[in-house]
């Protein structure tokens, strides 16, 4: 079966991003690795502007990019793009079935795209990172009333000073 799954890092307010600013507020090593290590091998879905954000197509994952604007797909390669959520998932299905790929779909921003998907998780991966970023973009939906949490550990990022509180959750049947 396959799983669709949400990862997000969130700062103390449970703040995302910064509607507007296709610019990511923190850059946490810590942070950028659990997202590498959760997301190889796997199809991951995002908007345009969480891609622009990342500025390049990510190694060893699948990417597709939701948006409606026709203009961007001719500027990037390597990518695929679907104008809606519910296409998305239906091409990332056929791309696990079709190449054998993890059968976990990853969601991984911005806010849009987290709203979308919020009812059709069955997984979140949520880092918590030990900072207040000023920005005005949340997380939709409420994690503890929808979800149970399967792990937690805590670790302090080395080369930032900042903590990280990563935790795994499972929807509520």
């Amino acid at each position: 079966m396959i799983k669709v799954s949400a990862i997000v890092a969130v700062d103390k307010d449970f703040v995302i991003g910064n509607l507007g600013n296709n610019k990511l507020l923190w850059k946490v090593p810590l942070d950028l690795n659990h997202f590498k290590n959760i997301t190889t091998g796997k199809v991951v879905i995002m908007g345009n502007n969480t891609y622009e954000s990342i500025g390049k197509s990510l190694k060893n994952r699948y990417i597709i990019v939701l948006s409606r604007n026709d203009s961007l797909q001719a500027k990037i390669t390597g990518v695929s793009f679907c104008k809606t959520y519910w296409d998305a998932i239906r091409l990332a299905v056929k791309l696990i079935t079709n190449f054998g790929l993890s059968k976990e779909i990853i969601i991984a921003g911005g806010g849009s795209v987290y709203e979308m998907a919020y009812h059709s998780l069955d997984k979140i991966y949520l880092t918590t990172l030990g900072i207040e970023s000023g920005g005005n973009l949340k997380f939709p939906g409420n994690i503890s009333n929808d979800f149970k949490l399967l792990s937690e550990y805590v670790k302090v990022c080395t080369d930032s000073s900042v903590a990280c509180k990563f935790q795994e959750y499972e929807r509520n049947e």
